[in-house]
C-alpha cells in the first residue's frame, strides 16, 4: 500500500464511468529538472495515487529510468528528442494503455511548436488504444517556453490549429506556461489564443488552487501567488467526454526546497468516454431545438469546429442544417413547435412571438420564425417553409408530398396572410 502523505483537492463532476466501470487515470508534474533531488522525485512518484499515465516536464534523461521504475514495472516510457536536460517524459500502463503511434512536432502548418534552433520542448504526441474501452485517442504533452512570450502564444496557436485537423479525441497535459490568475480568472496571451473558440475545454479543477511556487528574490513569499502554469485539457472529439480534475497537494510542498519540485501534480481522471448521438451538439444528450439553434449560431460565425459536422464530410456548412431538419428530426421547414407537422399552430407561434421583420439583427430562432437560418423572420422564411411543402401533411415521410407548382404556393401565400392577421390579431 502506497503511503498516504498526499492529500487531493478534488471535485466529482460525474456518476458516469467508462466501459466495465474502469476510468482512466493520467497526471502531469513538471519535476523541476536541476533544481530536486532524483531520489526524492522517484520516491514522491511511488507515493502518488495509481495513474495510467504520467505526462512529466523537465526531465534530466538520466533519470527517466529510475523515474519509470518508480511508477511500476508495466510501463512503458516515450521521451522527447528536445529539451536538453529539460525534456518531456510520458509514462504509460501497458496493460491499459497500447502505443499506436508517438511523434514530437516542432512546426505544424507554418506555425512553430519549437524555436528555430528548437533550444525549447517540442510537443509530444502519442496515439493510444484503451484496452478496456476500445477507444482510440491521442495524448499530447507540453512544456511551452517560460521565457518568450511571442514564442509561447505560436506555441498555443499551433497547438489549437493541430487539433483542429485531427480525428481522433484528445487530451491535453503539461505545464503550459498560461499564468492564469485564480483571483482575476485570465489568462496571458498563449491562454486566449489556446481557448479560442472553444475547441479546447480545461477540465477545471474545484477548488482552484495555485500550481506553482515561485520565489525569485528568495523573500520566502510566493511572487506570483493564486497563478496556475499547469493544465488539463480535452479536446476535440474528447470534449464531450465526462471528466474530472485534480490538484494533488502532498503536505508541506510548498514552499519547495532544493529537493523537491516547485510545482504541484495536475491529475485528469476520464469517467465515461461519451459520444454524442447525431445531431446533440450541445452535448446534452437530447436532441431539442436548442441544438438546431446553437447549430445555427455557428453557421453564422462561420465556425471550423468539426462537433458542428452533423453529416460528417469534414465540412461545416447549411448542409449540415438540412440534415439536422430533415434527416435527424426529421422535421419539415415551419415546424416551430416540433411536434412533427407544419400546420396553422406553427404560424400563429411564430407571429405572436412578434419578430417579423423587427429590424433586430439576427434575434430570430426556429421557434420564432427563422427557419432558412439567417438569424432573421422574414418572408424568406415563410417561402422556405412552403418550398419544403410539408403545410398539413402531418409527419414528414409519412406520405409522399407532390412537388410545389404556382397555384399551389400562391394559395398558401393567402393561407400565410390569413394566419399572420390572425395571430397578429390575437
Amino acid at each position: 500500500m502506497r503511503p498516504n502523505n498526499w492529500r487531493i483537492v478534488f471535485v466529482s463532476l460525474s456518476l458516469c464511468s467508462c466501459a466495465l466501470g474502469a476510468p482512466l487515470d493520467l497526471v502531469t508534474w513538471n519535476v523541476e529538472s536541476g533544481d530536486n533531488d532524483p531520489a526524492v522525485i522517484a520516491a514522491q512518484l511511488g507515493n502518488l495515487p495509481e495513474f495510467h499515465l504520467y505526462g512529466l516536464a523537465e526531465v534530466d534523461p538520466v533519470n527517466a529510468g529510475r523515474y519509470r521504475q518508480a511508477v511500476g514495472d508495466q510501463f512503458e516510457s516515450l521521451m522527447s528528442e528536445t529539451g536538453f536536460r529539460d525534456r518531456l517524459l510520458m509514462m504509460y500502463d501497458r496493460t491499459r494503455l497500447e502505443l499506436l503511434e508517438q511523434q514530437e512536432l516542432a512546426r505544424y502548418e507554418g506555425l512553430l511548436m519549437n524555436d528555430v534552433n528548437r533550444r525549447h520542448r517540442s510537443p509530444l504526441f502519442a496515439t493510444f488504444r484503451d484496452r478496456v474501452t476500445e477507444e482510440s485517442f491521442k495524448v499530447v504533452l507540453v512544456h511551452l517556453a517560460r521565457g518568450s512570450s511571442s514564442l509561447r502564444t505560436e506555441q498555443a496557436t499551433a497547438l489549437r490549429a493541430w487539433l483542429q485537423d485531427q480525428t481522433l479525441p484528445v487530451l491535453g497535459i503539461g505545464d503550459f506556461n498560461f499564468d492564469y490568475s485564480i483571483v482575476s480568472e485570465r489568462g496571458n496571451l498563449a491562454y486566449k489564443a489556446f481557448v479560442l473558440d472553444d475547441y479546447w475545454r480545461w477540465v477545471r479543477p474545484d477548488p482552484l488552487i495555485d500550481t506553482n511556487w515561485s520565489d525569485s528574490d528568495g523573500n520566502g513569499h510566493d511572487n506570483f501567488p493564486n497563478s496556475v502554469l499547469d493544465f488539463a485539457f480535452v479536446g476535440g472529439q474528447a470534449r464531450p467526454w465526462v471528466s474530472e480534475s485534480e490538484v494533488v497537494v502532498r503536505v508541506d510542498d510548498f514552499p519547495d526546497d532544493n529537493s523537491t519540485s516547485d510545482h504541484r501534480p495536475v491529475s485528469l481522471r476520464i469517467t465515461e468516454m461519451w459520444t454524442p448521438e447525431p445531431g446533440d451538439v450541445d452535448w446534452d444528450r437530447q436532441v431539442t431545438v436548442a441544438d438546431l439553434d446553437l447549430l445555427t449560431a455557428k453557421l453564422l460565425a462561420d465556425t471550423e469546429d468539426f462537433a458542428f459536422d452533423v453529416n460528417g464530410d469534414r465540412s461545416i456548412d447549411r448542409r449540415d442544417r438540412d440534415v439536422w431538419i430533415r434527416e435527424v428530426r426529421q422535421l419539415y421547414v415551419g415546424d416551430a413547435n416540433l411536434d412533427g407537422g407544419f400546420d396553422d399552430r406553427d404560424i400563429v407561434q411564430v407571429f405572436v412571438s412578434g419578430e417579423y421583420r423587427d429590424g433586430l439583427a439576427q434575434n430570430s430562432t426556429w421557434a420564432t420564425g427563422d427557419w432558412d437560418g439567417d438569424g432573421e423572420f422574414d418572408e424568406r422564411d415563410l417561402v422556405a417553409a412552403f418550398i419544403d411543402g410539408g403545410y398539413n401533411k402531418g409527419p414528414r415521410g409519412a406520405m409522399p408530398v407532390p412537388e410545389p407548382n404556382a397555384c399551389w404556393l400562391a394559395w398558401n401565400v393567402v393561407c400565410i396572410g390569413f394566419f399572420a392577421w390572425r395571430a397578429l390579431r390575437t
